[in-house]
């Protein structure tokens, strides 16, 4: 989200996805060799520079008598339970002769750790989080029962959009307004229901309504904040963000908030600007979030200093957080200080373990669903990260392809910038690939590809 390719891409871009994948796979070649490529948004981003996209085109260049169709299935902010769910409808859909797989990051605990310290690089991890927010706060209320069927509604429909079920998620949206026609969050779910299929005026139309017709309060001016991002209409975006904090001036996370849009948008000043408020307001004194997420404003800007300090008054905040070692770890390694960095990794151990077996189980899953169908299985580490860390999430490596992708951005490091490969640092070592990025991300994985399974003439 922090070029144009990240705005776009949100959730609409899955409709265009689509779009892009059934004219790959209705080609009318039936001698052609399918890959399904799985993955979040380091697979997703990037149009028709994404590496699925330039992988293909290196194939066909390089085996011209083999006609190679790449699907590119990467659902950004998606963490892997989410991909294999999708992954039998995929496997029926497609009919791959290969899987390719580059998955993991988004593990980082039950709710997405990361994806809640970043939202602004995922918009279904945002909108998750402002729902945590707000449930919180209706439950904190004395409900009747007609509230609590409003709010059962709600959460159904979230759990529709996540399955990326949008009839049943708009029914749901449509039976919280058939009950209360001033439900703010009714037109807001609505609006984000059209959006994840790319139906931007309609979207646009539903946060109109929720604004006009809706008793929107603050946390409802948030997400309406984030959706009018995502339609990179970032005045009304910027506005929505300001009347949230006029309704409850005093409350510190509306402020982190309108700070992590500013981020977004690279209006760096009003972003730390918004980020001091926010502290200099905090009264919850285990909540860590503000500094927290102030560090990794920081560390997106290379400002390795300011970063570690908000992480030490994060730490000093919540001592227990472990996510916090995780997130210092995440910055020495971005500074190239890799032995401190294995140090705070080992102090945050039981909160990545816990994020390693998620991963693990849904490797095996994987690998399961896959090989039994007989299908090839090739997957993927990061860039920058350690093949080892991929390899430990199988019990079984048998029949299993990888390819290791830590020393060739390691040597392209040597001779050019970081912003050359990655347009942001989310992972702290590594980031959402540039179309550079991803172009020496496909070459490798091409050069792998016809080494282990197809023949060169």
């Amino acid at each position: 989200m922090l070029e144009a390719g990240l705005r776009l891409a949100g959730l609409s871009y899955l409709a265009w996805q689509d779009y892009q994948n059934s004219r790959a796979f209705n080609r009318g070649d039936s001698g052609e060799y399918r890959i399904l490529c799985l993955g979040e948004s380091t697979t997703a981003f990037g149009g028709e520079d994404s590496y699925p996209r330039q992988l293909e085109r290196i194939l066909n260049r390089r085996l011209p008598e083999r006609r190679s169709t790449v699907i590119n299935k990467g659902l950004p902010g998606a963490d892997t339970s989410l991909i294999i769910s999708e992954l039998e409808r995929y496997l029926n859909s497609y009919s791959p002769d290969m899987v390719i797989a580059m998955m993991g990051i988004n593990d980082d605990d039950a709710e997405s750790y990361l994806l809640l310290k970043n939202r602004f690089y995922r918009f279904k991890a945002l909108i998750k989080s402002s729902r945590v927010y707000k449930l919180f706060k209706v439950l904190s209320a004395r409900l009747c029962s007609r509230e609590t069927f409003k709010k059962m509604y709600l959460e159904r429909g979230d759990s529709y959009l996540e399955l990326r079920d949008y009839e049943k998620a708009h029914s749901m949206f449509q039976e919280i307004l058939r009950m209360d026609p001033g439900q703010a969050a009714g037109y807001i779910g609505l609006g984000r229901c059209y959006y994840e299929q790319g139906q931007h005026l309609r979207s646009k139309e539903a946060f109109l309504k929720a604004r006009i017709r809706g008793r929107a309060k603050e946390d409802d001016y948030v997400e309406l904040g984030w959706g009018y991002y995502d339609l990179e209409d970032n005045i009304t975006a910027e506005s929505m963000f300001k009347h949230a904090i006029e309704l409850r001036p005093e409350y510190y996370h509306l402020y982190v908030e309108a700070a992590q849009f500013y981020h977004a948008i690279k209006s760096y000043i009003q972003a730390e600007e918004m980020f001091k408020k926010a502290i200099s307001l905090k009264v919850d004194s285990k909540d860590n979030w503000p500094y927290s997420a102030f560090g990794w404003h920081y560390l997106e800007r290379n400002m390795y200093r300011q970063a570690e300090e908000m992480f030490r008054k994060a730490l000093d905040v919540h001592p227990s957080d472990l996510g916090v070692y995780r997130d210092w770890g995440l910055l020495k390694q971005a500074e190239g200080k890799y032995a401190q960095a294995r140090e705070y990794f080992a102090k945050a151990q039981p909160f990545v373990e816990e994020s390693r077996a998620k991963t693990f189980r849904n490797y095996q899953r994987l690998r399961g669903m896959v090989l039994k169908r007989g299908i090839k299985l090739v997957c993927l580490q990061y860039p920058l990260r350690s093949l080892e860390d991929l390899r430990r999430m199988f019990a079984s490596e048998d029949r299993v392809t990888f390819v290791d992708n830590e020393m060739i951005f390691r040597e392209a490091l040597k001779d050019g910038s970081f912003d050359d490969y990655f347009t942001d640092r989310f992972a702290g070592d590594f980031g959402h690939c540039t179309a550079k990025g991803n172009s020496l991300l496909a070459e490798n994985v091409a050069e792998v590809l016809i080494k282990e399974h197809f023949t060169a003439d």
